[in-house]
């Protein structure tokens, strides 16, 4: 199995290249693995910093949403790159944003 040769022009003006590229080799799994490592990124670091203020009641919820909202910026960034992500991903990114939205707003809290 080769893989295909990397552009050092496109490289050289643009370091996004590296993500496409990798998304290319990869059958577009690098984009959607990177998305989530994000999220579980931030869920967990969201999670820890609640738990030092209140360590009795950390608020999954809060956290959930507050990742999800991480994420879409994120996804935005890279959707301006054509190759890394899916637009169906992006659309599957908003969902979750608006379910955790829903959650913190009328079941999460105390």
């Amino acid at each position: 199995m080769t893989f295909p040769n990397i552009n050092g022009t496109i490289l050289s003006q643009d370091l996004s290249y590296l993500f496409v590229y990798a998304n290319e080799v990869t059958n577009s799994v690098f984009g959607w693995v990177m998305v989530l490592g994000f999220f579980f990124v931030v869920f967990l670091g969201s999670l820890m910093f609640q738990y030092r203020f209140n360590p009795t009641n950390p608020n999954a919820s809060t956290s959930f949403l507050a990742s999800s909202f991480a994420t879409v910026g994120w996804v935005v960034l890279l959707e301006q790159y054509s190759g890394i992500l899916n637009p169906v991903h992006f659309v599957l990114v908003i969902g979750i944003f608006i379910l955790a939205l829903f959650w913190a707003i009328f079941g999460g809290g105390d």
